[in-house]
């Protein structure tokens, strides 16, 4: 299982801590931010699961539970701004150095698991979706 976001994360995760500070129109300081990493909304997840306990095949083996790519955390996060709506410059990138064996790319490939377990299913790449319901959530609390 690859990194997972949604609704009700530890506040002091990347994606929530970002959104909370954000909405209260404080800065974060970051690292350049060009890490790529494979992002996984919690519902997503959830399907993928159930898709895994509804297959009436025995398929077993090791399999990659996780979106079809990876993105720039940079990237992420700007885009998390925009859904907001919020401001970009309070996104303080390079203000940190990343940290002694900091891993640059967290990806996985689900090819596998897709052919197995999603022949007739949709990709799970809502990342969109998914932070616009993680953002919503966090408003209003």
């Amino acid at each position: 299982v690859y990194s997972l976001f949604g609704e009700n994360e530890n506040s002091n995760w990347l994606i929530s801590s970002t959104i909370r500070r954000l909405i209260l129109n404080k800065h974060i300081n970051l690292t350049p931010c060009n890490q790529r990493f494979n992002y996984l909304y919690i519902g997503d997840f959830v399907e993928q699961i159930n898709l895994i306990i509804d297959q009436p095949n025995n398929y077993s083996g090791i399999y990659n539970v996780c979106s079809s790519k990876s993105i720039k955390l940079k990237t992420l996060l700007i885009k998390t701004a925009e859904l907001i709506p919020s401001r970009i410059d309070l996104l303080k990138f390079g203000y940190l150095s990343y940290r002694a064996n900091q891993p640059m790319i967290i990806n996985g490939s689900n090819k596998k698991f897709k052919s197995l377990f999603m022949k007739n299913s949709k990709d799970y790449d809502s990342l969109t979706e998914g932070l616009k319901k993680t953002i919503f959530n966090i408003k209003k609390m």
